[in-house]
């Protein structure tokens, strides 16, 4: 028997078809799974900064806080010893009380009697 040569037979249409999709399917699937280390990157980052970003909102919000008692506190404070200023009208009242009474013009005993003195004597000597 005569030995045939087997030729390498070429791949028919749908093989070839067949062979093209797997890699297309291979290579989509690679892009898929660059795609989500990429993301799954993406989003630890975003966590790790959105974790960062909170901590420094908490404390703001917990200095804001903070200021807010002081401030509070302190209003209080000035709250109660408002009580001990003196009012306008009561000021008022002082201050017209002190005008009626004008201390200046009032005299020591021993004042009125040196004028008493002095006048009788510029009597005296007009006589």
């Amino acid at each position: 028997m005569a030995e045939k040569e087997v030729a390498p037979q070429q791949p028919s249409f749908y093989q070839t078809d067949l062979i093209n999709r797997i890699r297309d399917l291979e290579e989509k699937n690679k892009i898929l799974k660059e795609r989500l280390l990429l993301i799954g990157k993406n989003l630890i980052n975003i966590k790790n900064e959105s974790e960062s970003e909170i901590t420094s909102l908490k404390n703001k919000t917990k200095k804001l806080e903070d200021g807010l008692k002081r401030f509070s506190s302190l209003l209080e404070g000035i709250i109660s010893e408002s009580n001990n200023f003196v009012r306008r009208s009561q000021i008022n009242i002082i201050e017209r009380m002190l005008k009626d009474f004008q201390p200046l013009e009032f005299l020591r005993k021993k004042d009125v009697e040196e004028l008493i003195e002095q006048k009788l004597k510029t009597k005296k000597s007009n006589k």
